[in-house]
């Protein structure tokens, strides 16, 4: 996965997540770019966001197939590879908000909210920054 540099139009702000600069602002046709500073990345941010594009290749390989597939756990221990059973339908609906992360039911960290709890798996909305962790 490329590096990603967050950019901001140095005419009308416009912000930009990508690999290298546009050659113009899609919004006013600027051709400067600002660099903006970025928070250091947690490490269990790069883990789930690594263990969600694995998932979504498997939710693409088994989603003409019925029945269940190994899913990756997506909690936040960076050491953990633990697989969850469920549909390719059921990993698509947990999923469709970014915030939400599929893990084992015996996962749910500290600080997250479980929206939904199965024998199988549960899903989490991890917090947002700035927003108080849940209890």
């Amino acid at each position: 996965m490329p590096t990603l540099f967050r950019l901001r139009c140095a005419r009308c702000g416009y912000g930009v997540s990508v690999a290298s600069a546009p050659e113009r602002c899609p919004m006013c046709g600027g051709e400067a770019w600002d660099h903006e500073a970025a928070a250091p990345a947690d490490a269990s941010v790069e883990k789930r966001r690594g263990v969600r594009a694995t998932n979504e290749r498997i939710r693409l390989l088994v989603q003409a197939f019925d029945g269940s597939a190994e899913f990756v756990c997506e909690c936040a221990d960076e050491d953990c590879f633990e697989l969850v059973t469920m549909s390719a339908d059921e990993w698509r609906a947990a999923t469709v908000e970014g915030a939400y992360f599929v893990v084992r039911p015996t996962h749910v960290a500290l600080g997250e909210q479980a929206v939904i709890a199965t024998e199988r798996y549960a899903v989490v909305r991890a917090a947002r920054r700035g927003e108080p962790a849940a209890s």
